[in-house]
């Protein structure tokens, strides 16, 4: 269980990298970008049977990112491209939907034979 006064951070990779790599361009105008840190608490309700129920509050460190330019505001999520999968993960998909339409034409043929 997390401790009731924990204050931390929660970044996937891609996140990380894009905070590390100090280029931060607005997708809107292309000027650049300031980053800012603020927090936000979030509280949380859990029912244990061991301990009845309690109620705590997590502090949340957060970035979001002022363009200079046009003045819009982002938010991490939103500047970090969507992880995109290799292209093993790409062609052993194909494989499997063609696998899956291969079995669905067959059980079609098969039960037009009966």
């Amino acid at each position: 269980m997390v401790d009731p006064g924990y204050k931390g951070y929660s970044f996937t990779l891609s996140e990380l990298k894009y905070l590390r790599s100090g280029k931060y361009v607005c997708p809107r105008c292309g000027g650049q970008m300031e980053k800012e840190k603020y927090s936000a608490e979030v509280s949380h309700e859990v029912f244990d049977t061991s301990v009845i129920h309690a109620n705590y509050t997590v502090t949340q460190y957060k970035y979001r990112f002022r363009c200079g330019s046009c003045g819009e505001v982002f938010e991490l999520e939103e500047l970090v491209p969507p992880k995109k999968h290799s292209p093993m993960v790409r062609k052993i998909t194909r494989v499997i939907v063609i696998i899956a339409i291969i079995a669905v034409l067959m059980s079609v043929m098969i039960g037009s034979l009966l």
